[in-house]
């Protein structure tokens, strides 16, 4: 599944949490680690969905946007929200705390690491802020190549950070594997399976 599917998929309401999960307790670092490897197209696991039989064995705090059936994330649940809210600037609509205040995820182009909004990176042309590239990118881009044709550095260097800036909007095409639950799995296997793809961990 591309990853820009995936974000559709969360933007309509038709990707969701069980009632077992816990909620989002990733740290800012591993989100960072998440994207260098999005970025570098390392590896980054596989997710796994499951298709309930009754909507009762979800968690939904938003309404189905259309009649496609609920899936709900088994296993993938930290990176799934880490994707979206760096991407889309807001947390996935299937968390709790959708007030909390978030530090944009940005990316250095002419270092290539990522690392989350400061006040030092408002007036420098390298850092750029992930949510205005991915959801205006066509429009976002051009500003910035224009920003830093006018750094110092920038006419000898435009050629590598548009290369630069072609990878970081390809993440958006990045394929991911989804492994889905057998048809008929009961709540009770899918919450057997969710301990033990997240190292049996206390359900919440």
């Amino acid at each position: 599944m591309k990853i820009s599917t995936l974000l559709f998929h969360l933007d309509h309401g038709s990707l969701s949490l069980p009632s077992f999960a816990r909620g989002y307790v990733w740290k800012p670092s591993q989100t960072i680690s998440l994207f260098n490897s999005l970025y570098r197209l390392y590896p980054v696991g596989s997710f796994i969905f499951w298709t309930p039989t009754s909507p009762t064995s979800a968690r939904l705090h938003e309404p189905v946007k259309d009649t496609r059936p609920i899936e709900l994330t088994v296993d993938g649940q930290q990176r799934i929200a880490a994707i979206y809210t760096a991407m889309r600037g807001h947390v996935p609509g299937f968390l709790d705390d959708q007030q909390r205040q978030l530090c944009p995820l940005c990316f250095n182009i002419e270092n290539a690491v990522f690392g989350f909004y400061r006040p030092d990176m408002k007036d420098d042309p390298h850092w750029i802020n992930l949510p205005d590239l991915f959801n205006r990118e066509q429009i976002v881009r051009g500003e910035i190549l224009d920003g830093l044709y006018q750094t110092p550095a920038g006419p000898t260097h435009i050629g590598e950070y548009s290369q630069r800036l072609n990878r970081l909007g390809s993440i958006m095409d990045r394929y991911v594997h989804v492994e889905y639950l057998p048809n008929g799995t009961s709540p009770e296997e899918a919450a057997e399976i969710y301990l033990l793809a997240n190292g049996g961990g206390g359900r919440k």
